[in-house]
């Protein structure tokens, strides 16, 4: 999904997404944003990731680590994500 639609939301319930890779500098990351239900658990200059705030998501939501500032180096790069905690969208 790239573009934000009327039903955007019916779309992602029934195709069951948890998991949402976009364009940091997207309306779908603003609408995510902005209409809940969804935790930023991933960024970097590029993209985000979200995953839909359930019970079941719940470890993939545990917070770890700040992401690092600029250009990530080898070793973090391999880093898992489940490991990771998002930083603010600027």
């Amino acid at each position: 999904m790239v573009n934000v639609s009327p039903r955007w939301q019916a779309v992602l319930d029934k195709w069951q997404v948890q998991t949402i890779l976009a364009l940091r500098a997207s309306p779908l990351t603003e609408t995510l944003q902005a209409q809940g239900g969804w935790q930023l658990v991933f960024t970097e200059r590029e993209a985000v990731v979200f995953v839909r705030e359930t019970d079941a998501n719940r470890p993939l939501r545990a917070p770890g680590p700040a992401i690092p500032r600029g250009r990530p180096r080898r070793s973090e790069e391999a880093g898992e994500l489940s490991r990771i905690r998002a930083r603010p969208l600027r």
